[in-house]
């Protein structure tokens, strides 16, 4: 108690040199919890772009590679998909299911397809147009279609294709909403079809109608079992996705599933560009709060150990008075550095307000010129996501803006409060570790 009480008294004495102190250390302290707020909310940014695309990865051919190599015709092979490849990768823990699809296009004179929002914007001919429209048939080996499971689409009457359709003696089929309607069809309602792959006309039972959930999604998606696909037994692989357990996962998972891939021009994707694309302008910031921080931490803290040396050193002839009366060394230490702790203290209270502050204003000024500004700049309805057949979750800057946050959480203060308080009581121990090797006269004379 009786040197807390010295140390009080003690900077009272001097409120200059404990003043400069403050000062010093509050300046300090500012500047580099500011960089590291920001950088904790650009991290945090980070994990909610990748969280709202969602855990979709795709394995799925690279034809920019191939196309950039002038890959041989008779080496399109390395080009096609591996289903023993896909079931290695799906055994993998995080992996929460795999879908392998098929796909066909086959046409109809007979029925409507369907426009607007969720028509999609291929299909232009129609059985009333005296054409025959034509329509996307999908399948999903053994199993529910991603789409479904991503929520993209959801069964509002009947069933969905399941494992039971593959041998089923009849070919189950499950249709838009908006196409029923506009065709006037039910569940259990038969239709006709001709395939462009097996030339030739294939009848299907309707079990099922969808209501379409994302603008994306086209109407004229028709979900079919994979066997209604087959011909003479052959499959035909169109891309295959994985969906794991958790979002954050994905890069991790890429990272060690790669080496899986059989060929150079296969690749393991989960919107990557369209990640890197929004994520870059979090990078720059980054690296330049990584930057701050460490200037200022480095400089600071040398300008920290000089100013505390020169108020120590100052200090060394009541040093020497406190050792000729007998006060223990330790004693002494504990005041010393005590007198910078309470002035660090309140450096330190007073640098996290203003540095919420500040980085309030900075990260408002980053997102309206930096996020959203470029955003705007490059097209103002700009929305990512599409890349991997509309399964993964949209994104947009105006998203990400919201979501930029500059929060101090008690981790954050926790982490600049024992460095800060490091930093101080180093930069007292220094110079008193040199004064207190003296004996009481050398102190005195000095």
């Amino acid at each position: 108690m009786r040197i807390i009480i010295h140390s009080f008294l003690s900077l009272l004495r001097k409120p200059t040199k404990a003043l400069m102190i403050l000062v010093i250390l509050f300046v300090v302290f500012s500047m580099v919890f500011t960089g590291v707020i920001i950088q904790n909310s650009i991290s945090k940014s980070k994990e909610f772009v990748r969280l709202e695309m969602g855990a979709v990865v795709e394995y799925k051919s690279d034809f920019m590679k191939a196309y950039g190599d002038n890959l041989p015709q008779d080496e399109f092979s390395q080009l096609q998909l591996s289903k023993s490849t896909a079931e290695t990768m799906g055994s993998d823990s995080r992996v929460e299911a795999t879908y392998i699809n098929y796909t066909d296009f086959m046409e109809s004179s007979k029925y409507e397809s369907v426009e607007g929002e969720s028509g999609g914007g291929m299909f232009t001919l129609s059985a009333a147009s005296g054409g025959a429209a034509t329509f996307n048939f999908k399948a999903t080996e053994g199993g529910v279609p991603i789409e479904f499971d991503t929520n993209k689409l959801e069964i509002i009457e009947g069933r969905n294709i399941d494992a039971s359709d593959e041998s089923a003696k009849d070919n189950s089929i499950v249709i838009s909403e908006e196409f029923a309607k506009k065709n006037q069809l039910a569940i259990n309602d038969e239709m006709t079809f001709r395939s462009y792959t097996k030339n030739k006309e294939l009848d299907f039972v309707v079990v099922g109608i969808y209501k379409v959930k994302d603008s994306k999604m086209t109407g004229n998606d028709m979900y079919v079992s994979s066997n209604a696909l087959s011909m003479d037994g052959y499959k035909s692989i169109s891309s295959i996705y994985f969906r794991l357990k958790d979002p954050l996962q994905v890069d991790g998972f890429m990272a060690d599933q790669s080496v899986h891939l059989p060929s150079k021009y296969t690749v393991l994707d989960a919107g990557n560009l369209e990640y890197e694309t929004l994520t870059r302008p979090l990078d720059l910031m980054s690296m330049i709060a990584s930057i701050l921080i460490w200037v200022i931490f480095i400089a600071g803290a040398a300008i920290i150990v000089s100013l505390i040396t020169i108020f120590v050193r100052d200090r060394k002839f009541e040093v020497g008075l406190l050792l000729a009366s007998g006060e223990a060394r330790l004693k002494i230490i504990g005041q010393f550095v005590l007198e910078i702790i309470m002035v660090a203290l309140i450096a330190f209270a007073c640098s996290v307000l203003l540095s919420f502050q500040s980085s309030q204003m900075v990260s408002e000024w980053i997102v309206e010129n930096h996020l959203v500004e470029g955003e705007r700049a490059s097209g103002n309805t700009i929305v990512f996501g599409d890349s991997i057949n509309d399964v993964n979750g949209k994104v947009s800057m105006e998203n990400v803006a919201d979501d930029f946050s500059v929060a101090i959480t008690f981790d954050v203060m926790r982490n600049l409060f024992i460095i800060s308080i490091g930093i101080v009581i180093i930069a007292s121990l220094i110079p008193l570790v040199v004064i207190l090797s003296y004996n009481p006269r050398q102190a005195l004379q000095d």
